[in-house]
């Protein structure tokens, strides 16, 4: 395992003059690794986005690994005045919420897909604006090791964060939006303010994510060469997966950062759709 994160300059040589107890830190957890972004909170600054170099198995790692992986990483020296903990993994579904039963989060869940044998933590995200609740999950094991290392942090699903914004960007219009993961890509539709459609698909290489998205345009009865597919997430103009997506759809943008959020220069060079979900959780 690596262990230390992307960019140990900034966090050796500029953070450690800042007052970290002014800051919020975001943790955005996938089922290989981590992520994060801090924001300075007396000036609405966000300070530094960055992906971890170091490979954390979500679903299969002991508590002892990831202890040690924390202990080796600078970025958990400090001491933060808020933690925001985001969960982006594959397994997730929406319960409309007159339908939702707390204490039935593993029964629903269980109901769509086929879950991890790990010992899992069943969570809930309430999200009004589209009358939906999302439920998802965490493991007992890095809910365990976070309690260690922060004193107070909150748990958010990132789709959850993503859909509640998709909703607040197109209240009068329309919208399909494609989320990419390493490992799941993440679609919805909304339509004058109504989540029309949602869901994931895991894909192993670029033509997966081609296929499933053409049939998403066919499911919907959208038209490939008018319908914007808007994107955010771990996809450029340079790869394989732009080109591929391209030869099929001819209108694509990618989203741009909120603009509620001061934006350090470091943060102002990575291509704005990079850690879009970190941004909207962090307004």
């Amino acid at each position: 395992m690596e262990k230390q994160t992307g960019n140990k300059k900034f966090l050796e040589k500029e953070f450690v003059h800042i007052n970290s107890r002014e800051c919020t830190l975001l943790l955005e957890f996938n089922e290989s690794g981590y992520s994060y972004s801090i924001l300075h909170d007396n000036t609405n600054e966000l300070l530094f986005s960055d992906t971890s170099n170091t490979f954390l198995d979500f679903f299969n790692s002991t508590e002892n690994q990831i202890r040690e992986i924390f202990k080796n990483d600078i970025l958990f020296k400090y001491s933060f005045k808020t933690v925001l903990i985001l969960i982006n993994n594959f397994y997730s579904t929406l319960v409309p919420i007159e339908f939702y039963e707390k204490g039935k989060d593993k029964e629903l869940l269980s109901f769509n897909a086929e879950l991890p044998k790990t010992n899992l933590k069943f969570l809930s995200d309430k999200i009004p604006n589209i009358a939906y609740y999302n439920i998802y999950i965490n493991t007992k094991v890095l809910n365990k090791v976070l309690k260690e290392f922060f004193v107070n942090f909150h748990i958010k699903s990132s789709k959850s964060i993503i859909l509640d914004y998709m909703w607040k960007i197109t209240k009068t219009g329309e919208i399909l939006h494609l989320h990419i993961t390493k490992s799941f890509i993440f679609c919805s539709y909304f339509l004058k303010g109504k989540l029309e459609f949602s869901n994931s698909y895991k894909y192993s290489n670029e033509e997966e994510i081609v296929f499933n998205v053409l049939n998403i345009y066919n499911q919907l009865g959208l038209n490939n060469e008018r319908t914007v597919l808007y994107l955010s997430g771990f996809i450029s103009k340079k790869d394989k997966k732009y080109d591929l997506l391209y030869t099929y759809i001819r209108n694509i943008e990618f989203l741009k950062r909120p603009l509620k959020i001061n934006y350090n220069h470091r943060v102002k060079i990575i291509p704005e759709h990079y850690f879009l979900q970190h941004f909207i959780a962090l307004l």
